[in-house]
């Protein structure tokens, strides 16, 4: 398959996810509120069910398509962690003002 094939919604749907994962894992951080957690992992999973079709249409982009999926997981994980310590640490702000 040549590259002009390249179904356009699945681009704009990647977009799409991707930015949505950012958006709540940055809301996540913000306000020490993991509960967004799940919706993350479900939007991973549409991702890369789009890549694997990408992958399968297209193998010249397999590479390329890895490298992204990589990017993104480690992008997760690395926005889980932050927000997990940003819900402690919103919840220490909390005890310390119950105690003033």
């Amino acid at each position: 398959n040549s590259l002009e094939e390249l179904n356009l919604a699945n681009i704009f749907e990647l977009k799409y996810y991707i930015v949505s994962i950012q958006e709540i894992l940055t809301d996540a951080l913000a306000v020490g509120n993991t509960s967004g957690f799940s919706e993350v992992d479900e939007l991973q999973k549409k991702t890369s069910t789009i890549f694997a079709e990408i992958s399968n249409d297209f193998p010249q982009l397999k590479s390329k398509i890895n490298e992204l999926s990589n990017n993104i997981a480690n992008m997760i994980s690395t926005g889980k962690q932050m927000a997990s310590k940003g819900e402690l640490f919103h919840t220490q702000i909390e005890l310390t003002r119950k105690n003033m």
